[in-house]
């Protein structure tokens, strides 16, 4: 089936090989070509092209090379002669002494130092023995004189105040005295309305002219009361309805049946691995006794080496400042209740 349907309808996504059919040469070779292939025949493989550029192979050449550079060739030393080296001279010790004199001593000859005088004339302080005189210059120099005391200038324009009682009258009280109310014509015309006793008529332009209109009732839906459909339920719905199964035997199960063993006997908790690798027998471990406690027959020396030598000198301890607490022991019996115990019963 698969051959047929191979040289008839070719498989146009895998591009599969295919078998030739009786009219064609039969061989068991499948033929190795595609539609692909068939209609895509490979093409005539071609070199690239050389490329015109010349080649520019260097040469090497066979002279060999000169460590002449252009520097050398330009540029030629000349003949250096050796340095002639002056021989130095002798020292000649002179017996003449060393003359310490220096050209700033042979140009700039010293004068004879002699100490300078003062320009200003020496201040001969004389000291008085008599008491000292405490009255400034200014009380010397400036004596009071005994005149009279001069009359002011200035007219004496001082406030003072009246010995008469005050009489709580102003100068506006005094100058514009009250004459009493003043007839005035009134200027505002009379008004001619007169005052309709009939009762108050609450008509206005708006109620006159807008007529209230009757409004009509709004719609308001009514929603179907649900009734209980009496067809009972079938539980099909369209993939049922529409895909159902075809009738056949319902699929056997793979796993091969296995039965299931009952016994009594108590589950065996050995393993493989503890059958095959068994625990070697070791040997009891070695343990020594122990010593027997003898308690010494002597007692017990209590005395330190701080008490043996640190003795108090009065011979009693010191007492401490802080007194003893003294806990109060209650005989009550204790209460095990507490505020959570309380709280949540």
């Amino acid at each position: 089936v698969t051959n047929f349907y191979a040289v008839f309808f070719p498989c146009r996504c895998h591009r599969c090989p295919h078998l030739p059919t009786r009219p064609y040469a039969k061989s068991e070779k499948p033929c190795v070509l595609s539609e692909y292939m068939e209609q895509y025949p490979l093409h005539p493989t071609t070199l690239p092209r050389d490329s015109f550029k010349p080649k520019g192979d260097y040469k090497i050449p066979q002279v060999p090379m000169e460590g002449v550079s252009t520097t050398k060739r330009d540029y030629i030393l000349h003949e250096m002669l050796p340095q002639k080296v002056k021989p130095p001279q002798k020292h000649v010790k002179s017996d003449d002494g060393m003359d310490l004199t220096s050209t700033y001593k042979q140009d700039y000859n010293a004068y004879p130092i002699s100490q300078v005088l003062p320009c200003l004339p020496r201040m001969m302080r004389h000291i008085p023995s008599d008491t000292m005189d405490k009255t400034t210059i200014y009380k010397d120099d400036y004596v009071p004189w005994n005149q009279p005391k001069m009359e002011m200038i200035r007219p004496d324009d001082r406030f003072r105040p009246p010995e008469e009682k005050f009489d709580h009258t102003t100068i506006v009280q005094d100058d514009y005295l009250f004459r009493g109310p003043v007839a005035t014509q009134i200027c505002r015309p009379q008004s001619l309305v007169q005052n309709n006793k009939a009762p108050f008529e609450n008509t206005t332009n708006y109620r006159v002219n807008y007529v209230p209109h009757p409004l009509e009732k709004p719609y308001v839906h009514k929603y179907e009361t649900y009734k209980v459909n009496e067809v009972p339920f079938d539980g099909l719905t369209t993939h049922k309805v529409s895909y159902k199964g075809l009738e056949g035997q319902p699929a056997k199960l793979a796993k091969p049946y296995q039965p299931k063993i009952l016994h009594d006997l108590p589950f065996s908790s050995t393993t493989e691995f503890q059958e095959e690798y068994q625990a070697w027998p070791q040997p009891p471990l070695f343990s020594k006794k122990p010593d027997v406690y003898l308690p010494p027959l002597e007692k017990m020396d209590l005395h330190t080496t701080t008490r043996m030598h640190y003795k108090y000198p009065n011979g009693k301890p010191a007492k401490p400042c802080k007194s003893l607490l003294h806990l109060k022991k209650s005989t009550e019996p204790f209460n095990s209740s507490s505020v959570m115990k309380e709280d949540y019963k």
